[in-house]
């Protein structure tokens, strides 16, 4: 699904994947958007499915609510999980973690004002990476919270993964000179390949 989840595509998501790491993509993010939020549990069979794919990365996301799910993601070596509904609601301690309404912008919750503070307790807690997603930018294509993305970047510790409104190869290079790790392609991956393809190689 693209635009905030809000229109489907005919390729399935295993196919694109699979056509992404054939133009040299490393990394994926696989959300499955039918659990997104809702903490009703991990799809393994996507996951399994997915990691058989050779030399791609896959981050699970969508659904996670429980530490056995993480455990058993970690054993068939998926690379990493987002949690988001599961952190922010204590289903999950995030230091324990550590130790071992979809796409609509009306229903957004903020649960930290202060994203860098945020991110400094999941430093704290032990995390090594951050997934952000700047849903302004996936929204308007404004470049809103780019101030924020680089006070997070600047405070060291984390690798950052930046994701929203990322459709050229301008906004990813300001987003890498920040001293973001990794940006995430979402729509444009799927709308225009070839722009993937190139980004892939670079």
């Amino acid at each position: 699904a693209v635009n905030g989840w809000k229109e489907v595509t005919p390729e399935p998501g295993v196919a694109f994947c699979r056509r992404c790491a054939g133009v040299g993509v490393k990394a994926i993010i696989a959300t499955d958007i039918s659990r997104d939020g809702t903490m009703k549990g991990t799809n393994m069979d996507l996951y399994r499915e997915l990691l058989t794919i050779p030399w791609l990365e896959i981050t699970a996301s969508g659904g996670i609510a429980a530490l056995d799910e993480l455990a058993e993601l970690q054993k068939m070596h998926c690379h990493a999980a987002i949690l988001g509904k599961s952190i922010y609601t204590g289903a999950i301690d995030l230091a324990q973690a550590v130790r071992l309404y979809q796409g609509d912008y009306d229903q957004m919750t903020v649960y930290n004002a202060d994203p860098a503070a945020q991110a400094r307790e999941f430093i704290a807690a032990g995390a090594k990476y951050l997934h952000v997603v700047d849903l302004d930018g996936a929204k308007d294509d404004t470049t809103a919270n780019m101030t924020t993305i680089a006070a997070i970047a600047k405070q060291g510790g984390l690798f950052i993964e930046v994701g929203g409104g990322i459709r050229d190869e301008a906004r990813i290079e300001q987003y890498l000179s920040l001293g973001v790790g990794r940006c995430i392609l979402g729509t444009i991956a799927v709308k225009d390949f070839d722009f993937t393809a190139r980004m892939a190689q670079k």
